[in-house]
């Protein structure tokens, strides 16, 4: 999916991460550590060599729209590993390589042509640059799985074994999750998304009930 240029939002400005690795690799026994430039309109904040987890707490903190990378391997090993890394991220956070995807081009040929001078293999300058790219719409998304969302109702203890007044809470239980299951229901129908539903029936309504939206988290207000 193609990253689209920059609005800003209600005449705030956007924050954008741009991230490039310092030393070290996801792939080697030396723990990675990272350059961070942050632009927030007109500031920016300069971070180097900080851990993986120091990233990942920077972003869910300050929750940028972009996280702007050269490559996404810098940042996971394999596609497991990318999957947790975009399940950590804010919903309104997107991943993006500014180098494209399936063909990709080089950092210096993208900073030349869009006259954005840096000094090679300098991992700030070079994170810099990423977030300029990103700014400019430069890049693809990075996603390891479809727009999808999924939405679970369930009981969250067991109601126990045996008994009358056990019986009557396994109703009382299963009573509010098949509820909660209709106003989650009530809300997707009236957004005008599309979705699947399962529910596994119980004593008096429902023990469990998924839905699977056919739409991106943070269209999805339930």
């Amino acid at each position: 999916m193609r990253w689209t240029a920059l609005e800003t939002r209600s005449g705030r400005a956007i924050v954008i991460f741009g991230v490039d690795i310092a030393s070290g690799s996801p792939n080697s026994r030396q723990a990675p550590s990272y350059s961070l430039i942050i632009l927030d309109g007109k500031d920016k904040f300069v971070y180097h060599k900080i851990s993986r987890h120091k990233l990942i707490r920077l972003i869910r903190e300050k929750q940028p729209t972009i996280d702007a990378v050269d490559n996404f391997l810098e940042l996971t090993s394999d596609r497991n590993e990318l999957i947790s890394l975009l399940r950590r991220l804010p919903p309104a956070t997107k991943l993006v390589q500014v180098t494209g995807s399936d063909q990709l081009e080089s950092l210096g040929r993208l900073a030349k042509r869009h006259r954005i001078n840096f000094e090679r293999f300098n991992p700030v300058e070079e994170a810099e640059v990423c977030a300029l790219l990103a700014s400019k719409g430069v890049g693809q998304i990075v996603s390891a799985f479809e727009d999808r969302t999924w939405i679970k109702v369930s009981r969250r203890r067991s109601p126990g074994r045996g008994g009358w007044s056990q019986n009557r809470y396994s109703r009382k239980i299963h009573g509010a999750v098949k509820g909660l299951a209709r106003e989650v229901e009530r809300h997707l129908r009236e957004a005008g998304l599309d979705f699947t539903s399962e529910v596994v029936e119980g004593l008096g309504g429902y023990t469990r009930a998924e839905f699977v939206v056919e739409a991106p988290r943070e269209k999805v207000h339930c």
